[in-house]
């Protein structure tokens, strides 16, 4: 009995990380979702992921744009402050880096409009 016991022990506690695991897709969605908060005049609408086809010998490129948007009018000499600002929560979220590699991404930008886009180098 006792044995079976110690069996069935061992079989869960084997199974336990793949059961409790996160996929890097659910890591995605809550780091992101920390982005709703990064400020009261700006909000997070949401990401999408763009793949490029490569004339060379790369193939495909794949890259995030997180996109914002104001409440008012972002000043010129304001968005180059906001675009670090965001870059640095990504880049300072190892976990999300290590995501967005897992699942292929190379780079991430960040969009105030439909007309332009910032890379975080």
């Amino acid at each position: 009995m006792v044995r079976q016991w110690f069996f069935v022990l061992m079989v869960s506690i084997g199974c336990a990380p793949a059961v409790f695991a996160e996929s890097p897709t659910r890591h995605l969605h809550l780091a992101l979702a920390d982005m709703e908060r990064i400020s009261s005049d700006m909000y997070f609408i949401g990401y999408q992921s763009v793949e490029l086809s490569q004339p060379d010998q790369y193939g495909v490129k794949k890259y995030m744009v997180l996109d914002f948007r104001f409440a008012g009018q972002l000043a010129h000499k304001d968005t180059d402050a906001q675009v670090r600002r965001i870059c640095r929560r990504v880049l300072d979220n190892p976990v999300l880096l290590k995501d967005l590699s897992s699942m292929g991404y190379e780079m991430v930008s960040v969009a105030f409009d439909e007309a332009e886009q910032f890379d975080c180098l």
